[in-house]
């Protein structure tokens, strides 16, 4: 079990979760807006780092648009590891700054 604590800057917002697996963790921050997927999503970025892609190499230049399909296919081949999930998360401080992840 994770237990996620954080606070913005002013210590006004805290928050608090828990969850079973990091990537559980993950999904309750970023449905909640603590991670912010503007830009983005966060753990879509570091995966494909993790094989030197960005989604700028699956632009299809000559339909004008993302090539989701190959997109997709090549995020459900990246794994994260939780340590990795966990460092993505600690990471994203745009709403929760201060913030702790423990293992209870």
């Amino acid at each position: 079990m994770y237990k996620f604590t954080g606070s913005d800057t002013s210590g006004k917002i805290n928050y608090a979760l828990t969850s079973k697996a990091p990537i559980d963790l993950y999904n309750q921050l970023v449905n909640r807006g603590i991670i912010a997927t503007v830009d983005g999503d966060p753990l879509e970025i570091y995966k494909l780092s993790k094989v030197g892609k960005t989604f700028a190499d699956f632009w299809d230049t000559d339909a004008y648009e993302l090539n989701e399909k190959l997109l997709n296919q090549t995020l459900d081949s990246i794994y994260l590891t939780d340590a990795e999930i966990l460092r993505v998360i600690g990471n994203e401080r745009g709403n929760a700054y201060y913030q702790e992840i423990e293992e209870v």
